[in-house]
């Protein structure tokens, strides 16, 4: 074990280190930890461990009208009081999501909403027999944890009603292999492509309606308006 030294360079033969010593392996295993992009730090806004201070609402601390979510903030778990959402996506895509609804509400449209994500333990398909999971937090390994995390996919796939189209579909969704997926009710694919029953219509035109409910047309100019409204940042 190697303390205060980093890998320079990977290889096919072995890693570079920043020390200058050549480690001949043919096993590179990758463990490191995440953090936000430096450039939060730079916005000049405060930070908790390199994290923007926001509220449950994902607001900035003395900013009301700027909004922030993912890695980038330091957004308060309201199912665990003094601490913070962690850096995952299962967090990322749903306060993504909220963002927007609240930039909305805070020019007219719709209530402002606040942050709240009970997590249920998580899935991860390993590859042929193995998996790990902890449904409601019990942990799980080898078939035992295969099963949930097929059982979990089965049950999430779009189309497991009657049918013979949604018989297909779900024996596909069935013989996929998804990496990861959180307890939560979601589909295991990445949420920025909206579920298909999830999906609005306009009535008039019969086109796709955006997820706060708004015409691109009228984005437009509320966006306009609020970098208007703004502080202006250095960045």
């Amino acid at each position: 074990m190697l303390t205060g030294t980093s890998v320079r360079e990977a290889t096919t033969d072995g890693v570079w280190l920043t020390t200058g010593e050549f480690v001949p392996t043919r096993t590179l295993a990758w463990c490191v930890g995440v953090r936000p992009d430096p450039l939060v730090n730079a916005s000049g806004f405060a930070t908790q461990r390199g994290r923007l201070v926001v509220d449950t609402t994902l607001a900035v601390q003395g900013h009301s009208h700027v909004f922030a979510c993912g890695d980038a903030a330091a957004v308060p778990d309201v199912t665990r009081p003094g601490e913070v959402t962690a850096m995952t996506a299962q967090h990322a895509s749903r306060q993504g999501t909220l963002a927007g609804r609240n930039v909305a509400a805070s020019l007219g449209h719709g209530r402002v909403r606040e942050y709240k994500h009970h997590d249920l333990g998580f899935v991860v398909d390993l590859g042929g027999s193995q998996a790990a999971a902890n449904p409601f937090h019990i942990p799980m390994s080898g078939w035992l944890a295969k099963i949930v995390t097929r059982g979990y996919t089965y049950s999430r796939c779009p189309g497991t009603g009657s049918g013979p189209a949604s018989t297909g579909c779900s024996t596909l969704c069935w013989g996929a292999s998804p990496f990861s997926s959180d307890l939560s009710g979601r589909p295991p694919y990445p949420s920025t492509r909206q579920h298909p029953r999830e999906r609005r219509y306009d009535a008039g035109s019969g086109q796709p309606r955006s997820p706060v409910g708004l015409d691109p047309e009228q984005v437009r100019p509320l966006l306009a308006q609020a970098l208007h409204h703004a502080d202006h940042i250095d960045l």
